[in-house]
């Protein structure tokens, strides 16, 4: 279960970091937007488990593992490096008007929810704590919605340690420990 909840961590943190840069931008995200992209990456999430599920029927579920790892050291590399080079984020606001509304939290939602899609294919073969990704991967997603609207400053720490935690995991899944 530790697995479920760091992968579900490090899968969702970029949502602080968004949520951040629109508060200091002052746009804000509604309630019903931020529950929009949570369930978005819930059902992303929930997809990714059946899928990675799915294919564990027909391949060995060390080698979906294995591969989910090499995809989350990945994305934990570009994840790094995207900080490193101080890469900006897009702007979801498309019509300007300073709200995310929730069709444009449809969009966001895909974007954030592609982290924990990833993860969640990773989770072949992990039994029944599997199923309990999508939920905290989409109430983690809500919650550093909300986080990062408070006048918390980290700086780039948070985006280091989700991409360092992403290597980490993909690391250890992709020795089978």
């Amino acid at each position: 279960m530790l697995k479920v909840i760091l992968l579900a961590l490090s899968g969702s943190i970029d949502s602080w970091a968004l949520g951040a840069a629109y508060h200091a931008a002052e746009i804000t995200i509604p309630w019903t937007t931020k529950g929009v992209v949570a369930l978005i990456s819930a059902i992303a999430s929930f997809a990714a488990v059946l899928l990675g599920e799915g294919m564990g029927v027909f391949i060995n579920p060390y080698y979906i593992q294995a591969a989910g790892g090499l995809v989350l050291v990945l994305l934990g590399g570009k994840s790094i490096w995207d900080v490193f080079r101080g890469e900006k984020g897009r702007n979801y606001d498309i019509d300007e008007s300073k709200t995310i509304e929730p069709v444009e939290g449809i969009v966001l939602g895909g974007v954030l929810a592609s982290d924990s899609f990833c993860a969640g294919m990773s989770l072949c073969g992990v039994g029944n704590a599997a199923y309990a990704f999508p939920a905290v991967a989409g109430a983690l997603t809500f919650l550093f919605l909300e986080f990062g609207e408070r006048k918390v400053k980290c700086g780039a720490a948070y985006h280091y340690f989700a991409g360092a935690a992403l290597i980490v995991i993909g690391a250890v899944q992709m020795l089978g420990l």
